[in-house]
């Protein structure tokens, strides 16, 4: 690798006291740490990678994290104008950093270098910076294939660019890193209905909730404590079978893959996986309670996950593999 062109001043000192320099400093203190702290499951997993590779998802984690927490941060003190314009300097630091310029941030200069070098195209990291300013004011999901479009944007394209980080370029192993993307925000949304209706944020697809006949009505009075109904638990439901699917179709690849990638992958997948079988057990509420899965549970998911890299059906590659145009709407997948 080239070496990083000496740091400079990374932040003007008018933003010297801003969430933007709060998380830099955050994550550049104790990357490791500030991965444990935000995100259990994918650093549990993560202990899988050698050094380097868990290294580098550190770095990404970082980045992503940070670009997250930008939007939340000012949006809970009702501020849109000053997320819009952190995500702003945020984006003009990664080019920055992408195009070989050192912006003093280590873990930006760093990941955004190992990136390039790679082949990884900027177009990925705009996209999540963009799926990410989706978030800023209120957020009311119309169709799947808009939803389709918001977990590509700030999931799939995370996958997308960790498998091209790692030398891996077919396009059938890209497309099903595409697919895990999309079945863990599936997750993350599912899990988090009741924080996101706090936050004016509906990523249940507005055709969903008429389909089954629910309105916001009823998602702001179970979160107020009404019964959970029976019209939400079929919705649930039908969700989460789709974000199965997508984990079966990410699972079909994963033998593919570079062992060292593999066995991290399918460990996450999982214990991600798992927080749907918790959603099951709190009888499908959302509102009140997160699902989460515990301690003791993760090792046994992700062993389960690493001997599902080992099932006969997982060696079976489908006879007739994805191609090359964008993949469609969830309702494809059903």
């Amino acid at each position: 690798m080239n070496p990083l062109p000496s740091p400079v001043q990374p932040l003007p000192a008018s933003l010297a006291d801003s969430d933007l320099a709060r998380f830099i400093a955050e994550a550049e203190r104790a990357p490791e740490a500030y991965f444990a702290l935000n995100s259990r499951s994918f650093s549990f997993a993560a202990r899988l990678f050698p050094d380097a590779a868990r290294q580098a998802v550190t770095r990404i984690y970082a980045f992503c994290r940070t670009t997250d927490d930008l939007v939340d941060a000012r949006m809970k003190a009702g501020d849109p104008e000053a997320a819009a314009a952190q995500l702003d300097i945020w984006e003009a630091l990664a080019r920055e950093a992408w195009q070989g310029r050192a912006t003093g941030i280590g873990f930006l200069d760093q990941v955004m270098a190992e990136s390039a070098e790679a082949g990884v195209p900027f177009e990925l990291i705009a996209d999540l910076i963009a799926g990410v300013r989706t978030d800023i004011g209120a957020v009311e999901v119309e169709s799947f294939e808009d939803l389709r479009r918001y977990c590509y944007c700030v999931a799939s394209v995370i996958g997308i660019w960790m498998t091209r980080l790692f030398g891996v370029r077919e396009p059938w192993l890209i497309e099903r890193a595409e697919m895990l993307g999309y079945a863990l925000q599936l997750t993350n949304i599912l899990r988090d209905v009741g924080e996101d209706l706090a936050m004016d944020r509906i990523y249940l697809p507005r055709e969903a909730l008429t389909r089954h006949g629910l309105t916001r009505r009823d998602l702001e009075a179970m979160a107020a404590g009404a019964p959970i109904t029976s019209a939400y638990r079929g919705l649930m439901e039908e969700m989460m079978a789709t974000a199965e699917h997508c984990y079966d179709l990410a699972f079909e690849a994963m033998p593919y893959l570079p062992a060292f990638y593999a066995r991290p992958v399918a460990a996450a997948a999982e214990i991600y996986r798992g927080i749907l079988g918790e959603l099951r057990r709190s009888g499908y509420d959302n509102f009140r309670q997160r699902a989460v899965t515990g301690r003791l549970a993760k090792p046994r998911l992700a062993a389960r996950g690493l001997a599902r890299l080992w099932w006969p059906m997982a060696r079976n590659r489908p006879a007739v593999e994805l191609d090359a145009r964008p993949l469609g709407a969830f309702t494809s997948f059903r």
